[in-house]
């Protein structure tokens, strides 16, 4: 195994799935606020002390860029980007960690394209930190034996 697969199993236990948390109205019109729901998650196998590596991340961060229908809010501003954190201090395998993220749409798609597909409404990041010393944590388990006489 090269440090390149190594480093594509790692990110493959990072998943993020998003959805809309929060509008004004029943839909998203151009000038009005809404919120992003935005869930990172550790899919990496349950902790099995002697088969697989512990896969815990730490630092968990997010990045969330404009787009020209709709911009992150940073006090009500409309800004070019936003880095926030995840609440969680650490994504042990199998939890996961939400983050909302108001916007502000801008703009309509308008025409044809319209009907057949939705705004990009944001271009996202996601970094978090591999914690080393647990992933290189070696375990070794084994029963221990003695005869014991009466």
């Amino acid at each position: 195994m090269t440090i390149s697969d190594m480093y594509r199993d790692v990110r493959r236990c990072l998943r993020l799935v998003y959805g809309l948390a929060e509008t004004e109205g029943r839909k998203v019109n151009v000038g009005e606020r809404f919120v992003l729901r935005f869930r990172l998650s550790n899919e990496a196998a349950p902790i099995q002390p002697d088969e697989n590596p512990l896969v815990c991340f730490r630092n968990l961060r997010l990045q969330v860029g404009r787009t020209e229908y709709a911009a992150p809010l940073e006090d009500e501003a409309t800004v070019a980007e936003r880095r926030l954190a995840f609440p969680a201090e650490r994504l042990w395998p199998g939890e996961s960690t939400d983050l909302l993220v108001p916007m502000r749409a801008e703009r309509n798609m308008g025409g044809f394209a319209d009907l057949l597909s939705e705004e990009e409404v944001a271009v996202v990041g996601v970094e978090a930190d591999l914690d080393v010393e647990a992933y290189f944590r070696i375990r070794l388990r084994t029963a221990v034996r003695e005869e014991i006489h009466p």
